[in-house]
């Protein structure tokens, strides 16, 4: 229920925010945020759910495994 209540505070900040950058014309920002604020509620939402999440930690050695173990491989 916590979770739920923050993130309908960071939405209603953000609309006040999309506000202040449409009104400035900073499109690029807007869209970032707006990128952002899409990612955070959609982990929220997944998180109300109770949906098991990878950390990202695994993404990382998903992502360095094979470089990691060339250099060991090159090292050893």
């Amino acid at each position: 229920m916590l979770l739920a209540i923050i993130m309908g505070v960071a939405l209603a900040g953000s609309l006040i925010e999309y506000r202040f950058l449409a009104r400035r014309k900073q499109k690029r920002d807007l869209i970032v945020d707006a990128a952002l604020l899409a990612v955070g509620l959609t982990l929220g939402a997944l998180s109300l759910s109770d949906i098991d999440l990878p950390s990202p930690l695994t993404f990382v050695e998903q992502l360095f495994g094979p470089t990691s173990r060339m250099v060991a491989k090159l090292l050893s």
